[in-house]
């Protein structure tokens, strides 16, 4: 199994790629693309924030129950900028704010900062899967599948779908799994990485194919 400086290395890489790739292709992007690009670079910031706490603090909790709701509330303003009827009546602005107020609440007054957020973290997930699926329910009615498969929007909406899925099913069953199925926490820990590990490349690639893509939609 690999060990946390392992683990630390990998996502940092893997970030890494991600910004670059949003960084070279910046100026090329729409306004929901450059959300996404920010969200990389200040998801990046808060690995090494919490590496920090890891080593000095005894756990990295603080960094990741202050980023999550930070976290949820750029992730909605993409879909408000990517989803037209968001947009046009800033639903994805309302639900940002709502879900990041929620988010600080359940940090400082239901879960204690010393807890991981859990009951926060399912409830993004939830959030965001809702969202996609609205996304992709927009896209299906207003595209066809030639021009889905050239748009970007398509693709990042895809694979946040998959992490979110991922993280709530990992993290809802989590408990379940290590004491009554007794799954080894080292392989949910590998699983967790190779998730991450899809999700980043697969942010940095499309980021990188951006403008191939945009020109062919357009087509």
């Amino acid at each position: 199994m690999l060990s946390y400086e392992q683990s630390v290395i990998i996502g940092l890489v893997i970030l890494g790629y991600a910004v670059i790739c949003a960084l070279f292709k910046y100026k090329q992007f729409d306004k929901p693309t450059r959300v996404l690009a920010w969200l990389m670079l200040i998801t990046l910031i808060n690995e090494r924030v919490a590496d920090y706490y890891a080593h000095n603090g005894g756990n990295n909790f603080i960094a990741y129950g202050v980023f999550n709701p930070i976290q949820l509330l750029i992730i909605a303003l993409y879909f408000n900028y990517s989803i037209p009827f968001f947009k046009s009546n800033k639903i994805g602005i309302y639900i940002g704010i709502a879900g990041c107020i929620l988010g600080f609440v359940n940090y400082y007054i239901v879960q204690s900062p010393a807890k991981m957020n859990t009951y926060f973290l399912l409830a993004e997930s939830i959030i965001v899967v809702a969202m996609s699926l609205i996304a992709f329910y927009n896209m299906l009615q207003s595209d066809n599948d030639m021009r889905l498969r050239n748009n970007p929007h398509f693709w990042f909406t895809a694979i946040f779908l998959f992490f979110w899925t991922a993280t709530f099913l990992f993290w809802g069953l989590y408990d379940f799994l290590i004491e009554q199925i007794k799954v080894n926490a080292g392989l949910l820990h590998l699983s967790l990485i190779l998730i991450n590990v899809i999700t980043y490349i697969g942010f940095g690639t499309v980021f990188l194919l951006y403008p191939k893509m945009k020109t062919a939609n357009e087509q």
